[in-house]
């Protein structure tokens, strides 16, 4: 009976550490040009790079032309000035995480 529970424990163990070592991801994003540069027709690159164990990316885009993306980095060029909210959303391993910040167009 010993060695049963022993063994229970162990392989209990072993299937908690490795759901354990399945890493939350971790989100955010980086651009090519300066945030305070931002102007109408200017294309600007939004890279995923900064984040952290993810296999996709999701992109959204709200305020200016609304659009969704995908893809590790994605290029927008905004044909009109104003608020825009970036939202980011990479997945890995069934597991989310998220990033969202607004930005400015200037004219």
């Amino acid at each position: 009976m010993k060695k049963l529970t022993g063994t229970f424990i162990v392989i209990t163990l072993i299937l908690w550490m490795g759901q354990s070592c399945t890493r939350q991801p971790f989100a955010c994003y980086s651009t090519d040009v300066s945030p305070d540069s931002f102007y109408v027709m200017q294309p600007i690159t939004f890279y995923a790079s900064c984040s952290n164990d993810a296999d996709s990316y999701y992109w959204e885009f709200y305020g200016n032309e609304d659009s969704t993306e995908y893809g590790y980095s994605v290029t927008k060029t905004f044909k009109n000035p104003g608020k825009v909210k970036v939202f980011l959303l990479v997945t890995g391993k069934s597991k989310t995480a998220s990033a969202s910040d607004s930005i400015i167009i200037h004219p």
